[in-house]
């Protein structure tokens, strides 16, 4: 599609219906015009998503003065000394980061403040895409 917007056979490119991961993929490609998702009275996926949690997140991050991925690592290494967070990154500079997150200790106030803020069971969507759900037999 860039190819063709370069040729000038089409002037913008867009999504319909794409994962976070499809969007970012593609605007790393060529930057998107516009995303499109269903939204009406009986399809209202784009109310539904995690913001708010997030924005409870990063607001507790702020007052602490770390990232909200190192006071969710800090939270996961709270929980019990029998389990220990194993972060992610795709990035080099994020590995300072989350190793960061280990000097970050919560008291049993800040883990329940957490807790609170993100309840079990709120947040929307399934770990993994369908087919990958599907191998994993969920």
């Amino acid at each position: 599609m860039a190819e063709l917007v370069d040729e000038g056979k089409v002037r913008y490119i867009g999504l319909s219906e794409a994962s976070a991961e499809v969007i970012r993929r593609a605007h790393a490609t060529h930057p998107l015009t516009a995303v499109q998702s269903e939204y009406s009275l009986w399809t209202r996926d784009p109310e539904r998503q995690n913001v708010e949690l997030a924005d409870r997140v990063r607001a507790l991050a702020e007052e602490r003065d770390v990232t909200s991925a190192q006071l969710a690592l800090a939270w996961v290494h709270a929980k019990g000394k029998d389990i220990v967070p194993i972060p992610g990154t795709k990035r080099p500079e994020r590995l300072d980061e989350n190793a960061a997150a280990a000097e970050i200790e919560l008291s049993d106030g800040d883990v329940a403040t957490l807790d609170e803020a993100v309840p079990a069971g709120a947040a929307v969507g399934t770990r993994y895409r369908e087919a990958e759900m599907a191998l994993l037999g969920g």
